[in-house]
């Protein structure tokens, strides 16, 4: 019987360290990268800084297309995408057969241009618009939570820091009334939480001015002198509480945790919780701002809510993006008083759903006497009547400062006790009276949107907005397979999202644009030039 002859060429290359490249080779373009250089050519790049290291000699035009190109393979980290631009036959074309671009040199241009990756993303939505592609009309903003590099057992809670503040003040307190005992403190000197910070550091200050023996030997068969002990204990407790009141400045008003690792990152309850558990993760709230299907504004935000994430989202548009637009979609969780007021003052036709939009729907609401929305209003008396022809009239007005809102307090003064239909308006309401508050302003501002969301330009809105920017989502996370930050600090985690949003545009670009191959362009796969600042 005859053996079967094996092909040792095979062989012979594996054996060898390189293996031949045949450069000369026509491979036809694909969409994304001829949609890569329709989008990306003529661009200005004179921001970037080029000096990555001494042998590497690629312009930074090329270094920006190979690495959202690799975006567009779901290549994130820099040690894949180096065996990317080893590898890739569009990216050894870019950098030319004898350019070498490691992980640290990928890593270098990150780091040292950040903010020149924030204007080519903006670069990019101009040309967008250039190649007729954005509406400009409305935009679309939502927001989603992705998970951050630090670990998820990292955390610092507002409350607990002050509590723990409040007792270690107690306990310096406490060390402080010792010292006086042992009259190390004048016994004029009143001690109370008001005044124990200073009165401790000025006694650490006088202990290090007296010859104690704190290098005496500690231990079993051994007794520390008491003011030495007395000043470890000092020591301790001020760190303790520098540390806490750094952590407490680190949070800062607007949000209630931190991570030790990470300290722009909140801890959140994410969407993708397995187990079902209300896990708190360290996260980044990211907002999109979404015009056509085309990402056209990112911000990262560490808030938990939306509320506060409109007013930047349009500051953004209005310093980056030559135009503005005159109609602005959001969800219900961008529905606070100040958004309103704010999109009303720029003069910006308010599409933001309410907050109870969907409930409102339903029969049951619609039907509940007992809510103040389902009351008749009289705008001149300023009263509300029930069903039962009860007025209900003003009797107070509250501040709430947390929210620069303003509540009014309505209640009925007679007829309740006895009125028939008590029992659906009050249900289970043990007081004498109805009564109830609400914010006129924006409740006023919520039957706008009402009206506004029922027209049928209102009607085509809602279809497009889940469409649009929840779309965007989809992609970028599920999609593109990106679903955990692989940086630290809100400022390279907000480039890194952009550097995807760029890869999402060119991928929606190239499916709409070019749906087909195209034949390849010269000058395209020419190598690079030897003067590397070309």
């Amino acid at each position: 019987m005859c053996e079967p002859q094996l092909d040792d060429t095979l062989g012979d290359v594996l054996e060898q360290e390189y293996f031949p490249f045949m450069y000369d080779r026509r491979l036809k373009l694909t969409a994304q990268e001829k949609a890569l250089k329709v989008l990306f050519d003529g661009l200005d790049y004179s921001l970037f800084d080029a000096s990555l290291s001494r042998d590497a000699k690629i312009p930074p035009r090329r270094m920006c297309l190979a690495i959202i190109y690799a975006f567009m393979n779901g290549v994130y980290t820099y040690r894949p995408m180096e065996t990317f631009f080893q590898r890739n036959a569009f990216v050894i074309s870019l950098f030319g057969l004898d350019a070498s671009v490691d992980h640290s040199t990928i890593s270098r241009f990150f780091t040292r241009n950040l903010e020149a990756f924030h204007g080519l993303f903006y670069q990019l939505v101009v040309r967008l618009d250039e190649q007729g592609e954005l509406g400009r009309r409305t935009v679309f903003q939502d927001g989603t939570k992705v998970e951050s590099r630090a670990g998820r057992y990292t955390f610092e809670w507002r409350s607990a820091l002050e509590r723990n503040s409040d007792r270690c003040i107690r306990r310096m307190v406490a060390l402080l009334q010792i010292a006086k005992g042992m009259k190390l403190i004048d016994d004029d000197v009143e001690i109370g939480e008001d005044n124990a910070v200073s009165l401790l550091q000025g006694l650490l200050e006088t202990l290090s001015m007296m010859d104690l023996e704190r290098d005496a030997p500690r231990g079993r068969g051994h007794r520390l002198d008491k003011v030495v002990k007395l000043e470890e204990r000092a020591k301790e407790e001020m760190a303790k509480l520098v540390g806490m009141d750094n952590a407490i400045a680190g949070i800062g008003d607007g949000r209630r945790s931190w991570s030790k690792t990470d300290n722009d990152a909140t801890f959140m309850r994410m969407k993708d919780d397995r187990m079902r558990n209300g896990q708190l993760k360290p996260a980044y709230n990211i907002q999109n701002a979404v015009d056509s299907g085309y990402v056209i504004a990112c911000i990262a935000s560490s808030d938990r809510n939306d509320y506060d994430t409109m007013e930047p989202m349009l500051r953004e548009i209005e310093e980056n993006l030559p135009w503005s637009y005159p109609q602005y979609c959001a969800d219900s969780g961008y529905d606070s008083l100040g958004n309103h007021v704010l999109l009303e003052q720029k003069g910006i036709e308010d599409f933001i759903k309410p907050q109870d939009w969907e409930i409102g729907m339903r029969r049951q609401y619609i039907n509940d006497i007992g809510r103040y929305q389902n009351m008749k209003y009289d705008e001149r008396k300023d009263e509300f009547t029930c069903a039962n022809g009860r007025r209900l009239v003003f009797v107070k007005a509250t501040d709430n400062r947390e929210h620069g809102t303003v509540s009014r307090h309505y209640a009925c003064r007679r007829g309740c006790v006895t009125c028939p239909l008590r029992r659906q308006c009050m249900k289970t309401s043990r007081k004498k009276y109805k009564e109830f508050s609400v914010v006129m302003e924006h409740w006023q501002y919520n039957k706008g949107c009402h009206e506004r969301l029922r027209s049928d330009r209102g009607i085509e809105v809602r279809l497009n907005r889940s469409i649009m920017v929840e779309g965007s989502f989809a992609q970028m996370k599920s999609n593109m397979g990106f679903d955990r930050f692989r940086h630290f600090s809100q400022k390279k985690i907000l480039t890194i999202w952009m550097l995807l949003a760029m890869a999402m545009n060119t991928l929606h670009f190239a499916s709409r644009r070019f749906g087909q191959t195209v034949s390849i362009s010269p000058q395209w796969f020419s190598p690079p030039p030897e003067d590397a600042s070309a």
